[in-house]
């Protein structure tokens, strides 16, 4: 025979167990550091970024409106960043030079460095020396910082499991 409490109050002894197992879910979540709710945001990587930013540059036609100092500033902020990003050079705080160097010491780099000694070379005259770029040099330095993003772009490759093999 069942208790006469628990027939009259069955949906409050069901409510408690109900934000009893809710305050559980919720410990065990925070102590996994996960999220309570749905997933965790998806962070964007370095060349994600890099690719979303020069694309909104190419939109905004700055050079086309006679913006070349802003065009040059904001391209090589992007760059820098993606260096920094996907490399770990601290390329914000150096000088052009720097960055060269920097990349001519890097394996993964090494090679690729002129695309951005291109770059840094024309925006630094159009920066600093009040240089007007040509309508050749305007258009081409974005598609040679996409080359440089694309062509340095790494994903993220798990190793293979190892089939059939004896490993002894």
């Amino acid at each position: 025979h069942v208790p006469d409490f628990v027939v009259d109050y069955w949906w409050l002894i069901l409510l408690i167990l109900l934000l009893i197992a809710i305050v559980v879910y919720v410990i065990l979540m925070k102590k996994k550091n996960r999220p309570i709710l749905g997933r965790k945001e998806r962070v964007l990587t370095p060349y994600e970024i890099a690719v979303n930013s020069m694309s909104h540059l190419r939109q905004q036609k700055l050079w086309e409106h006679g913006m070349e100092k802003e065009y040059f500033t904001v391209l090589t902020e992007i760059l820098r960043k993606y260096l920094e990003g996907r490399f770990g050079v601290n390329a914000m705080e150096m000088t052009s030079r720097e960055i060269i160097q920097t990349l001519a010491q890097n394996p993964e780099t090494k090679d690729k460095r002129e695309y951005v000694r291109q770059i840094l070379d024309v925006a630094d005259f159009v920066k600093f020396a009040k240089f007007v770029a040509s309508d050749e040099d305007n258009a081409t330095v974005l598609p040679v910082a996409v080359r440089f993003v694309t062509e340095t772009y790494q994903t993220e490759i798990s190793p293979l499991p190892s089939v059939g093999r004896n490993d002894r």
